[in-house]
């Protein structure tokens, strides 16, 4: 929560179970933009690349790599990217499994965030089998003195 306001994919949606827990396609290139509840948020969710697109597979016949992004876009249509990574699980042991993602931010008024994945630094889609888990973008809590 909250549901996106709009989303773009270039392949179909779809739910995915990993184990015990579901997450959601979100294979390069998606895009979700979201209507954040005030302008001190926490941004929570877990996001991976899907075992089966590297494990027990040949070089060159496996994932890349996938890029996962969020930013705010202003009113005015500027972008300023508030996280950026990415997942290599072929290179890179750390990047294997369910990542979290948990970000306090602050953003201008009437902003958007758009949380989008696009294909490794070649360009090429071939097993980018991408997954988030549920967001949860609430306000800031303060604490008193």
């Amino acid at each position: 929560h909250p549901l996106p306001l709009r989303s773009f994919s270039t392949f179909t949606y779809s739910l995915v179970d990993i184990g015990a827990r579901r997450f959601f396609s979100v294979h390069p290139t998606t895009q979700l933009w979201f209507a954040p509840p005030a302008t001190r948020c926490v941004v929570q969710t877990e996001y991976l690349i899907n075992p089966g697109a590297y494990e027990g597979r040949k070089p060159g016949d496996a994932t890349n790599g996938v890029a996962f992004a969020l930013h705010e876009i202003r009113r005015d249509g500027s972008r300023r990217t508030l996280f950026q990574r990415l997942l290599d699980p072929v290179a890179n042991a750390a990047d294997r499994g369910v990542q979290k993602l948990r970000m306090e931010i602050t953003i201008a008024a009437d902003s958007e965030l758009l949380f989008e994945t696009t294909p490794g630094p070649d360009g090429n889609w071939a097993y980018d089998w991408a997954m988030v888990g549920p967001f949860s973008i609430e306000p800031q809590q303060t604490t008193s003195p």
